[in-house]
């Protein structure tokens, strides 16, 4: 499991200076660690980027950071089915490379 990469004292500091999508990301995390959940994995790239996956018991989360400055809409509108479809074969792809089991369509 991940471990924070930033002393407790700096990390205040750090977030005030991250660009709006990695704040996105770093309070997404620190909402659903505090949900219970356990981060697994951060911006993992493999032809395509997963934000973020975390452990909820014993099921893996794929999670998809969504970021903007006013009230444009709801951040689920940005994923259009082609961007669904490339989320679904990265996090497929995550399992296969991380957990050799066979996935259950």
């Amino acid at each position: 499991l991940l471990t924070p990469c930033v002393p407790k004292g700096v990390r205040r500091v750090v977030e005030l200076r991250l660009p709006l999508g990695a704040r996105a990301e770093f309070e997404a995390e620190r909402y659903l660690s505090s949900r219970g959940m356990s981060a697994v994995c951060r911006n993992w790239r493999d032809g395509g980027e997963l934000d973020r996956v975390f452990l909820d018991g014993t099921e893996l989360v794929f999670v998809e950071v969504k970021a903007r400055r006013g009230e444009r809409g709801e951040p689920f509108d940005n994923i259009t089915p082609e961007k669904l479809r490339r989320l679904r074969g990265l996090s497929q792809r995550f399992i296969q490379r991380n957990f050799r089991t066979e996935l259950r369509q």
